[in-house]
């Protein structure tokens, strides 16, 4: 019997192995610092709070592709708002962005541990680096237009804050924040505080920041356009409203020809399957045939009968007699013979041909037939001639038994491959059906030839 409780105990423990050994990790805290300079530079950092569950031992950050630049770039790690260790970040392109990995070691590699089925450990890390060309000056006003969180996360983060301090203080000052969360703003002389409670997955934070262009006087590290402020935003809603508006058109479109597109394709289907049918699939049609009797094997009758069974009987004399009279050696014609009291029916042999062309078994047919007589005999005077018919047949017998056996008959028919072989089947079949049924008949109406010729 099956120890259920300790199946199910079993089943617990391997569940709970297998969940306890997926590696996970989520992001408690995230704060971004970014300081400009009067020519438009900024130090930015930003600091990541992991929270590692099973062994990590490297992170990376992707750094968004644009008319900005990134240098200067390192890496560190904390403890208690403390710099511990500088790790080597490691540089790659990732598409058109720019992905920054760095390597830390592991509690496994640190303790020495085999096993970190459950472990959890929190890890903080900086990134910091130089950034340029991420403030635009317009023909009127200065903008930050900034995405301090990238929609890219495959996990949210729980709590987000960001400072951004200019050098000189913010005048003429209007902000709007792009987020699907909970987030706020404020500005303080000449720093902006941005706030989020949590970030979830792939969802992104901006900032759209303009204000009085003084700020900057000396702009060397910032991005000259051309134009207003305004007259790019209008440009950009234009923009938006035309794709907006391509992408109806284009779907109405769709909508309109969806049933013409769905007709034309079961009418090309319907065309293609009929094409290939027609083509490849119909049965080719039969052109002015007749059926044609043909004789595929010139051997005979007794020696199909030799391939067949190995032995020669009565029905190959039976046949061999017909097939003479087939060929025209001799004729066969049934009489009426009047007795006492009723009529019978004789049959009369008639000689047509000499014995040229004649084997030595048929000849012996022949001579017992027509043997002593002018060329004519008859079922009833063969009857008086012979006693026994047992006599004659044993004799024809043994001839053609010797003569096949003499010959090598069977390996002159195999040696080609069996296709005499095939063909004596074929001509056997033959026979069967053409002399069977005739000879059947003559047995019937004769008691004389029967006699003559009786049953093996």
């Amino acid at each position: 019997m099956v120890n259920k409780a300790g199946s199910f105990v079993l089943f617990a423990l391997l569940a709970f192995s297998a969940f306890a050994g997926a590696k996970n990790y989520w992001l408690s805290d995230v704060s971004v610092a970014c300081d400009f300079s009067e020519d438009g530079s900024a130090d930015a950092s930003e600091v990541y709070t992991f929270n590692f569950e099973g062994g990590f031992s490297y992170a990376y950050k992707d750094f968004a592709f644009g008319n900005w630049s990134y240098s200067q770039i390192k890496v560190f790690e904390l403890a208690d708002g403390r710099i511990v260790s500088e790790l080597k970040p490691e540089i790659t392109a990732e598409g058109r962005d720019t992905r920054v990995t760095w390597r830390f070691r592991s509690k496994e590699e640190a303790e020495g541990l085999d096993e970190l089925d459950g472990y959890y450990e929190e890890r903080t890390f900086r990134l910091e680096y130089r950034l340029e060309k991420a403030v635009a000056l317009y023909d009127d006003v200065g903008e930050f237009y900034w995405k301090l969180w990238g929609g890219d996360w495959e996990v949210g983060v729980n709590g987000f804050d960001a400072e951004v301090r200019f050098p000189h203080a913010l005048l003429n000052v209007s902000n709007s924040i792009y987020c699907d969360c909970n987030a706020s703003w404020t500005v303080n002389g000449s720093t902006l505080f941005v706030h989020s409670e949590g970030i979830q997955e792939r969802t992104f934070l901006e900032t759209g920041l303009s204000f009085d262009k003084s700020v900057f006087p000396n702009p060397v590290f910032a991005r000259i356009e051309r134009g207003t402020l305004s007259e790019k935003l209008a440009a950009e809603e234009r923009e938006a409203a035309r794709k907006k508006q391509a992408e109806e058109d284009w779907k109405n479109t769709v909508d309109s020809v969806k049933p013409v597109w769905l007709a034309l394709v079961v009418l090309v289907s319907a065309a293609s399957f009929w094409y290939f049918w027609d083509k490849h699939g119909r049965e080719l049609r039969a052109a002015g045939t007749s059926m044609v009797r043909e004789i595929v094997f010139d051997g005979k009758p007794w020696e199909v009968e030799w391939l067949l069974r190995q032995k020669v009987s009565v029905n190959s004399l039976t046949a061999t007699i017909l097939d003479l009279a087939r060929r025209g050696h001799i004729g066969i014609k049934a009489v009426k013979k009047k007795a006492l009291f009723f009529e019978g029916t004789d049959y009369e042999f008639t000689q047509l041909k000499g014995k040229d062309g004649l084997d030595y078994v048929e000849e012996k047919i022949v001579n017992a037939l027509f043997g002593g007589t002018d060329g004519t005999t008859s079922l009833s005077g063969l009857r008086k001639k012979y006693s026994t018919a047992k006599s004659v047949f044993s004799s024809w017998e043994e001839t053609a038994s010797k003569d096949l056996d003499s010959s090598k008959f069977v390996s002159k028919c195999i040696g080609y491959d069996g296709l005499y072989g095939f063909n004596a089947v074929q001509f056997a079949s033959f026979w069967e059906r053409l002399y069977s049924p005739c000879w059947r008949r003559l047995s019937r109406n004769s008691r004389g030839l029967s006699h003559w010729l009786p049953r093996s």
